[in-house]
């Protein structure tokens, strides 16, 4: 059997690293990836009172919206605990498998689609109970924001932060010089956006992909466009690379 081909792209560039997607992309060999370590990260101090709080709930929710705001709760001793007692949420299947891998049990996971709509789709929302929402600093808050209209006791709170890779700026030249028309970049999130674009400049005719439609907004706010791949749904990337997608 033939191995599929993408017509004119040659070179993927990812912000981050992502074992699934090299799996993937190596169903394609005339395009090579390169993961672009863009952004650190290191843990946030939690507040005494929500640390408090988790060590004596008996019930309520843990509701996570990605696999590194599970490593970085875990890494507490009362979130730990709190995933072993309380009921677990996670936004995609992704972050479901991450709570998986530590021995806990995820109640609830949208069966379909991918987001924060999808997300509170099937949400028990009807419950009006208490929710804990460990996440990125300054991250997106559209989930807290709807609990709390539907009556929820909300805790967001940050467990990690985001800055830029201490060798990004070393890392720019190299990609500077060797990104070329034709090329593909995939974008992560908005930080990835605002880290990566702050070091280099696209050239004309390299093509810009974002997971999901906050990553896309952050490009669109520097007028750029790109296509909005829906989670790490890689089968869809792979469509789109191949030409398959129709046009919009």
């Amino acid at each position: 059997m033939n191995s599929p081909t993408v017509d004119g792209v040659t070179q993927v560039w990812v912000t981050g690293r992502h074992s699934s997607l090299a799996q993937f992309l190596s169903a394609f060999p005339s395009v090579s990836l390169t993961e672009v370590p863009v952004l650190d990260f290191r843990s946030c101090p939690v507040d005494k009172t929500i640390l408090q709080s988790l060590r004596q709930s008996q019930k309520g929710w843990i509701i996570f919206s990605s696999p590194r705001a599970v490593e970085y709760f875990n890494r507490f001793e009362e979130g730990a605990a709190a995933l072993q007692r309380l009921k677990v949420a996670c936004v995609g299947r992704t972050t479901a498998s991450a709570v998986e891998a530590l021995g806990a049990t995820v109640s609830y996971v949208p069966s379909s689609g991918v987001g924060t709509e999808a997300f509170l789709h099937g949400f028990p929302l009807a419950e009006r109970g208490v929710a804990y929402l460990p996440a990125a600093s300054g991250g997106r808050e559209a989930i807290e924001k709807f609990l709390r209209e539907s009556g929820w006791e909300v805790n967001r709170f940050s467990v990690y932060e985001s800055q830029s890779h201490p060798q990004l700026p070393v890392l720019a030249q190299e990609i500077q010089r060797r990104i070329a028309p034709g090329d593909v970049i995939l974008f992560t999130s908005p930080s990835s956006v605002e880290a990566l674009l702050g070091v280099i400049s696209v050239p004309k005719g390299v093509r810009l992909a974002a997971i999901g439609k906050f990553t896309e907004s952050a490009l669109a706010k520097r007028n750029l466009n790109a296509w909005i791949c829906r989670g790490a749904d890689w089968g869809e990337f792979g469509r789109w690379l191949l030409g398959s997608r129709e046009k919009d």
